[in-house]
């Protein structure tokens, strides 16, 4: 009986110490990205995100406006909030700001772009992930 009851206190203390899968800290990882653009047809592709070496604040997209997974976007996140100061992105220049979702699985964007086919336009973008 004694055994029982000590395994079934460590079934317990295991449990409780088990990380919950869909718990993030940060924006790091993949993301389904969802475009609508003023010009562009809406656009569905993945992007990832990663910490930049040395800077809790810079993170690095790839692939962002569908560019290519060589393509990175600097952004900077201050709180919930992210910025996308004027840069180069692929054949674009790209500038835009957001807001991210408490619990990081969602990343609401509005952004410009400027250049190559599109010449100006206004995207809205909503990153997500499970």
């Amino acid at each position: 009986m004694r055994i029982i009851t000590v395994l079934i206190a460590l079934s317990f203390f295991f449990v409780g110490c088990e990380k919950d899968k869909d718990e993030y800290k940060s924006i790091t990882g993949e993301w389904l990205v969802e475009d609508t653009g003023d010009l562009t047809n809406y656009r569905r592709y993945e992007v990832g995100i990663q910490r930049t070496q040395g800077d809790t604040s810079s993170f690095i997209i790839t692939n962002f406006y569908r560019t290519g997974i060589g393509s990175e976007t600097y952004v900077t996140v201050d709180g919930l909030n992210i910025s996308i100061n004027t840069q180069p992105v692929g054949n674009y220049i790209i500038q835009g700001s957001g807001t991210i979702e408490p619990d990081y699985k969602q990343i609401n964007l509005e952004y410009e772009v400027n250049g190559g086919e599109v010449g100006y336009e206004t995207v809205i973008s909503l990153m997500t992930r499970d």
